[in-house]
């Protein structure tokens, strides 16, 4: 009797565990994201953008308003869009959440003063189909306050423009591995992640930079790299076009430091007065030249203002900018600017006649023929690499490099414009502070 009892009550409970897990599954139906996308404005809708590969979590808040996580793994492409992935939720919930994190293992965190990441967050009804295919298109603020608008749409498009210079450059050295697949067997070199700090109407008066070591801030660890990028009051006043063009430049310029730091190590330190004044130390001058000539590459590409091309070979120009004669053959970022900037530039017939060099047209004399776009994307990857590859310190070390490991092909005009910026066919700088002659 004991033994049928138990029997029974085995089977009493086995009805009523499938009849419980046959009613959780019954409570909750699935959401199919075909595509979600996102774009924020401030004031006007055309000017709205995406969110570009930002990690996004998918979540519900419950009947007693708690948050319940459905995906955490989701990241958002690089139209901003999120797709094709199906979650499970209780029926009665009509509304899911998505919460974009600018952070992603690719580029690195995006974060404020405090070092925190941006988190913002917004949500979609479910249509009765439970199939979502939906844009988004709305500001975002904090609290009601409607400054805020403003200073969100400058950190999403910050956050899209880290995004687009990393690609961007790794697409450049990509260009140069397909033209040249030989290129790749001495390259040992790959990109990584770093935090960047930047938070509208912060700018504790030091300007942008990059630290090989971190104090610890935040999400930044303690020891680790970061870049900071201060909001200048100018920006306010700016368009967004121009805002992005003056964001690019400071970025594009610690970015630049950030690798070439993978690319060395331990580069030199100190500080120096500004881009036109002389260095003592010729290693300043090069890690300084080559951010600040990839600080003017990245938002102008070859439409450069042609009188700071010119720069150094004149003073009659009316133009402030274009009376930088001082920099001439000697040890300042300028020059090294100068000289890079002939590199990578396509042959200057009528405003630089001397000028007759171009990299991506040394490597590939067809390549006029191939579009603007492909020929500075080559230019870039080419001296990238000769960047990563010879090791160099300093300008005489970078050129020497070039013209012995085959990166110069046409040596007589490449020659040319060294001369052109005052250094010798070494890439030395040829006068010292006074303008004296330096004999080596």
């Amino acid at each position: 009797m004991k033994k049928i009892i138990q029997s029974c009550l085995l089977v009493v409970l086995s009805v009523i565990f499938f009849t419980v897990g046959y009613e959780s599954q019954a409570a909750e139906k699935p959401v199919t994201v075909n595509r979600f996308l996102l774009q924020i404005y401030s004031d006007k809708k055309e000017e709205a953008i995406p969110i570009k590969n930002a990690s996004v979590k998918v979540l519900y808040y419950d009947a007693e308003g708690k948050r319940q996580l459905l995906k955490d793994d989701v990241v958002s492409d690089d139209n901003g869009e999120i797709k094709n992935f199906t979650v499970n939720l209780p029926e009665e919930i009509n509304r899911v959440y998505f919460q974009y994190g600018l952070t992603n293992s690719e580029t690195g965190s995006l974060v404020n003063s405090k070092g925190a990441v941006y988190y913002p967050i917004v949500s979609a009804i479910i249509p009765e189909n439970r199939i979502l295919d939906h844009t988004e298109t709305r500001f975002i603020m904090n609290s009601g306050n409607e400054e805020t608008k403003e200073t969100n749409y400058q950190v999403f498009m910050f956050w899209n423009l880290y995004q687009e210079l990393v690609k961007e450059m790794k697409e450049n050295v990509q260009t140069a591995f397909d033209a040249f697949p030989d290129l790749k067997k001495n390259f040992d070199f790959s990109f990584e992640s770093i935090p960047v700090i930047y938070e509208p109407n912060y700018n504790p008066g030091k300007g942008a930079g990059f630290k090989s070591k971190s104090s610890g801030l935040g999400v930044i660890k303690e020891g680790t790299p970061s870049i900071f990028i201060p909001h200048r009051e100018t920006l306010n006043a700016f368009t967004h076009g121009e805002q992005k063009e003056s964001l690019s430049g400071d970025l594009s310029h610690e970015w630049a430091h950030w690798t070439m730091y993978q690319a060395l190590g331990s580069l030199v330190g100190g500080r120096y007065g500004d881009h036109y004044s002389y260095n003592d130390d010729v290693k300043m001058s090069y890690k300084e030249g080559w951010a600040l000539f990839h600080a003017n590459r990245y938002p102008f590409g070859y439409n450069w203002n042609w009188r700071l091309d010119n720069s150094m070979q004149t003073s009659e120009t009316i133009y402030e900018k274009g009376r930088l004669e001082k920099c001439y053959g000697k040890s300042t970022n300028w020059t090294v600017n100068s000289v890079l900037r002939d590199i990578y530039d396509m042959e200057s017939t009528n405003r630089e006649p001397e000028d007759q060099y171009d990299i991506a047209k040394d490597w590939k004399p067809d390549v006029a023929s191939m579009g603007e776009e492909y020929r500075q994307s080559l230019s870039t990857g080419l001296m990238f690499i000769a960047m990563v590859n010879s090791k160099a310190t300093t300008l005489e070390e970078y050129v020497t490099y070039m013209k012995e490991n085959g990166f110069v092909k046409d040596k007589i005009r490449f020659d040319i414009i060294s001369v052109l910026n005052g250094v010798d066919h070494l890439g030395r700088f040829t006068l010292d502070q006074n303008g004296e002659r330096i004999n080596y």
